[in-house]
């Protein structure tokens, strides 16, 4: 097979997934990462406990806001999420 083909063959493997919310579980075994020490929602969670208002730019389906928010016991007066990508609109709503 050549590069050529091998990469096509790729690219449509890859078309061929669902891109809605943050599900990248077709990449198991294909791809690996390091997580740093500390964790996004840890960090998260200590500021947005305290704050009386919260807006999420580009929340992607909501995931990790709705992990953060079902973590902390005081949760902030306003929260707002945005998100433009409208595959990802839907699954946000729900949350």
């Amino acid at each position: 097979m050549t590069t050529t083909s091998k990469f096509e063959q790729l690219l449509a493997e890859g078309n061929s997934e669902p891109t809605e919310g943050w599900d990248f579980s077709w990449f198991s075994g294909r791809a690996t990462e390091e997580r740093p020490s500390w964790t996004y929602c840890q960090a998260l969670c200590q500021r947005i406990a305290r704050a009386d208002a919260v807006f999420d730019v580009q929340t992607g389906g909501g995931e990790r806001l709705a992990e953060i928010l079902c973590q902390i016991d005081t949760k902030p007066r306003d929260i707002v999420a945005s998100e433009s990508w409208r595959p990802n609109v839907a699954i946000a709503r729900k949350i």
